[in-house]
Formats: structure tokens, C-alpha cells, sequence
């Protein structure tokens, strides 16, 4: 298949699309976990890795040594030694079965490293180990993770889960949308950062971070026709220290969503498609590719 990059188109969404903060904090309560988060700057090893966010979990890195899943098993590749294999710290293990450190079971998609430790999650499940395939361990439980598209990140000393559910009335489908945070590593209940029902249950997402900001944005496919697929969009920005949630916007868009990253300049959505009639915008910058 023919594969032709389009220009790289950056306009500004109109500033009458901007929404009001859904949530606030009139007690000013400050939920930042330490004093070193309190900045916009990148930390390593506390932040969501930038180069891999667009992977949506599916690899991470920690010096020169890269990790990924592959057939329920974690598999690492140190580019300095020009190494790779199965993540298993038990010399005597022949990796065949769920007593294998590096077996990850009904994977979700999430695999990240965060504070020198290696995290997944199994079903509803969240483990981590040390990064040379030992001391794998259950930390926590989080609410069941029965839905679709399943995520979970580790931020500033949070973790959060993303789910899609559904549900039917009267008849016809409704999809929801959940994110939850929890402090890591303590059994404390949830709180719910967003919870929204929508109509059409053809709900997609992307999240990302940036300092102390969560961003995600949510289609929700009217139909699933390719060539007339109308989607209801809206980006949210979840403010980490104040708990406030702000709809950036809202807005109707006939064309498909294929990647989404945050930078100092804004936020960038890359499109399937070049043939939508581009207005003049403020707030998100739009950049086109054609896959065709």
C-alpha cells in the first residue's frame, strides 16, 4: 500500500471552543505526594516516558535497556551488550509456565517503569519486579478492569487505570468512559477523575502527561462507517495538584484520530486523512498523515 506522508499543518482551535473547568478545588487542597513534584519539568524515573507514550504501554525503557511483551511474556534488549531474552532473574527457570518471573499472563497493553521498578498489569492485576527479572511481586488491587481498552499509568506516585464500559438500555448501547486514580502502592479506595456515559458505545481514547497535567481525548464514533464516520470529540486536561478537571473542548469531526502527543508547544493530533476541511483553529495543533 501506497504510504504518502502529508505536510505537517499546525493551526490554532478557536478559543470559543474552550470549556469551562468541569470540576474545582475551593479548598485549594494541594494533592502533589512530595515537594519534588512540584514542577512542570520532566523527572525521570517519577514521570510517564515521553518517547513512549504513543506506544500506549507496549514498551519502556530504563538506561540502555528497552522492555516489551510479546506473547504474554516480557522480553528486554540492552542495545550497549547487543543482548535480549526472556526477563527471568531464576537461573534454573526454563520459561514455560506461570512459575517463570517474566510470564505477564492476560496482559493489558501496560508495561512501564517507574522509580527503578518494572510494572504490568495482569487482567485486574497490577505487578512489578526489579529490572533484572527478580522479586515479582502482587503491590496493590485496583476495581476490576472488565471492559475494553484497559490502561494503566504510573505518574508522581499515582497510578491510574482507563477503562471503556458499556452498558444496555432500553435496548440500545451505551458506552462509558472511567479513569481512576489510586496512591501506588497503598490499598486505598479510588478516586474518580472522569466518569461520562455516551451514546453511540464506539468510544476511543489517548492519554498523556505532561508535568502536572493529564490529558485525554475521547471519540465517540457515531457510526462505523470508514468514508462518513462522524465523531463526537472532546480533550480534557486533569490539573494533578489541584484534582480541578477542565473540558478543553467539544466538537463534532468527520475524521478518524491516529496518534496524540503533548509537548511544550501544545497538543498534536495526527489524522488518517487529508481531506477535511481545515478552518482556523486555537488551542490544538493538527498535523495530517495519509496512510493510503
Amino acid at each position: 500500500m501506497k504510504r504518502v506522508y502529508a505536510c505537517l499543518m499546525l493551526l490554532l482551535m478557536l478559543s470559543s471552543m474552550m470549556g469551562c473547568s468541569s470540576t474545582t478545588n475551593p479548598a485549594n487542597e494541594n494533592y502533589l505526594l512530595d515537594e519534588k513534584f512540584d514542577t512542570e519539568a520532566y523527572l525521570p524515573g517519577y514521570d510517564m516516558q515521553p518517547a513512549f507514550q504513543s506506544a500506549d504501554g507496549q514498551f519502556c525503557s530504563e538506561g540502555s535497556v528497552y522492555y516489551t511483551v510479546l506473547n504474554s511474556w516480557i522480553f528486554y534488549y540492552d542495545r550497549e551488550s547487543d543482548t535480549s531474552g526472556i526477563l527471568c532473574g531464576k537461573p534454573e527457570c526454563a520459561h514455560k509456565d506461570a512459575s517463570c518471573t517474566a510470564y505477564a499472563g492476560n496482559m493489558m497493553g501496560c508495561i512501564q517503569v517507574y522509580d527503578g521498578k518494572l510494572y504490568w498489569l495482569s487482567g485486574s492485576t497490577p505487578y512489578r519486579m526489579d529490572l533484572d527479572g527478580t522479586n515479582r511481586e502482587v503491590f496493590q488491587k485496583v476495581e476490576a478492569m472488565n471492559g475494553l481498552s484497559p490502561q494503566f499509568y504510573i505518574h508522581r506516585g499515582y497510578l491510574y487505570t482507563c477503562l471503556v464500559g458499556f452498558q444496555v438500555t432500553s435496548a440500545e448501547a451505551q458506552g462509558t468512559m472511567e479513569i481512576k486514580r489510586y496512591p501506588l502502592g497503598e490499598e486505598a479506595e479510588p478516586v474518580i477523575v472522569f466518569h461520562k456515559e455516551y451514546p453511540y458505545n464506539n468510544i476511543w481514547y489517548k492519554c498523556r502527561f505532561s508535568g502536572n497535567s493529564m490529558y485525554f481525548m475521547i471519540d465517540d464514533a457515531q457510526d462505523l462507517d470508514v468514508e462518513s464516520m462522524m465523531q463526537h470529540r472532546e480533550l480534557y486536561e486533569y490539573h494533578l495538584q489541584t484534582g480541578e478537571l477542565e473540558q478543553l473542548w467539544s466538537l463534532e469531526e468527520n475524521w478518524t484520530v491516529y496518534g496524540m502527543e503533548v509537548t511544550e508547544e501544545g497538543v498534536y493530533v495526527l489524522n488518517l486523512r487529508t481531506d477535511y476541511n481545515v478552518t482556523d483553529r486555537s488551542h490544538i495543533y493538527l498535523s495530517y498523515f495519509d496512510f493510503r
